[in-house]
């Protein structure tokens, strides 16, 4: 059995300037993600099942940055 700790790295992206899709971005672990990603400089599109949901959340975390739905147009 081995003894000590696995060396585990943690790598981390720069999300600045980039564009990131979210599917499920309008509620529960998908939003979060878009807004730790727009809080990161990312530009975020999200899609969902319901768009009423996705245009609430995109109201909701426009203030942090670029968000759009992927039925907008761009």
């Amino acid at each position: 059995m081995m003894k000590g700790n696995i060396g585990f790295r943690r790598q981390t992206m720069k999300l600045e300037q980039q564009r990131v899709l979210i599917v499920g971005g309008a509620s529960g672990f998908g939003k979060a993600v878009a807004q730790q990603a727009l809080q990161a400089g990312a530009q975020v599109h999200i899609i969902g099942h319901q768009q009423a949901h996705v245009d609430t959340t995109i109201a909701q975390l426009r203030t942090l940055g670029v968000i759009k739905s992927l039925r907008e147009r761009h």
